[in-house]
């Protein structure tokens, strides 16, 4: 049995060597290898999503296969133009965040607006990113799968 679409570690070493090439074409920017645990973490939730939901998946492979024929090979160009795999990726980020939490310094005195507390200057604040990604003040439905949110107004 052959397989249309390579596999998961093929796909993350293609997306590195486009990343690179990027790179490499972009003075400003740097890539280590440190960051390719964090997209195959991300490629595997991602593609968990797709198992989980179908339709989607055929989606995506359909787009996938209509820019390859479009492109001929995997560019960053052709990245460009497949928004609906990036927003699927962009969901997969939301739903599976590579830090859970940020932690900063404060730079100067924040009165918390609609209350008496001030947050001092030089104290370390935890970011709870999972938990604002996760609450339904910012996001209708944000323990819902791909499945509903791929559709998602920006």
């Amino acid at each position: 049995m052959k397989f249309m679409f390579p596999t998961v570690i093929e796909v993350g070493e293609r997306f590195k060597d486009c990343l690179i090439d990027v790179v490499q074409q972009n003075d400003e920017l740097e890539i280590k290898d440190a960051g390719f645990e964090t997209l195959s973490t991300t490629l595997s939730y991602c593609l968990y999503e797709l198992a989980l939901n179908p339709e989607i998946q055929e989606k995506a492979r359909q787009v996938i296969q209509d820019a390859f024929e479009k492109h001929g090979m995997f560019t960053y160009e052709m990245m460009l133009g497949m928004p609906y795999i990036d927003h699927i990726l962009q969901e997969t980020l939301r739903m599976y965040p590579p830090l859970s939490n940020l932690n900063r310094k404060t730079m100067n005195d924040y009165q918390v607006p609609g209350s008496n507390h001030v947050i001092r200057k030089g104290l370390m604040v935890m970011i709870p990113i999972f938990a604002i990604q996760r609450d339904s003040q910012y996001y209708p439905d944000p323990e819902s799968s791909i499945q509903t949110v791929s559709m998602r107004k920006k």
